[in-house]
C-alpha cells in the first residue's frame, strides 16, 4: 500500500532516507518518492496474494517505523490524501487525545445514531 506521510522541509531529506532504509532493512519492495517542495512523502509497499506471512509481516513492520519516524522529525501522518482507516493507529499520537476526545464530541453531537461512516476513523 501507499505509505503517505509529510514533514517540514528542513527533514525531508532525512525523511526520504529514513524510509528508504527502512525499505532495505526490512528486506521488501518500496519505492520511494516524494514532492520536495511541499514536504510530502510516497513509499510504495508492494505485494502480491502469493506473498508469504513473514514478509508480510515485515511489510507491516516497515509501515509503523516510517509512520513514526515522520511524527519524531514533527511530520504527519499524511499530508495530502487525508487519514484513512489505516492510519487511525496514528491518529492519538499526532493529535493527543484531548483533540481526538473533542472530535468523537462532536461526531457524536451531529450522528448519534452512528450512521455516517460508522466505525471508520472516530
Amino acid at each position: 500500500g501507499n505509505i503517505h506521510t509529510s514533514g517540514p522541509l528542513s527533514k525531508f531529506a532525512d525523511m526520504v532516507e529514513a524510509s528508504v532504509r527502512f525499505v532495505d532493512e526490512y528486506d521488501v519492495v518500496g519505492p520511494t518518492f516524494g514532492h520536495a517542495g511541499d514536504g510530502n512523502i510516497h513509499t510504495i509497499l508492494c505485494y502480491n496474494d502469493h506473498d508469504d506471512q513473514p514478509y508480510l509481516d515485515r511489510l507491516h513492520a516497515c509501515h509503523h517505523r516510517i509512520v513514526d519516524r515522520a511524527l519524531a522529525l514533527g511530520g504527519t501522518i499524511s499530508g495530502e490524501h487525508g487519514v484513512g482507516a489505516g492510519k487511525r493507529a496514528y491518529l492519538r499520537r499526532q493529535y493527543g487525545d484531548a483533540t481526538i476526545d473533542t472530535m468523537a464530541t462532536i461526531k457524536a453531537a451531529i450522528d448519534p445514531l452512528g450512521i455516517m461512516n460508522p466505525r471508520k476513523i472516530l
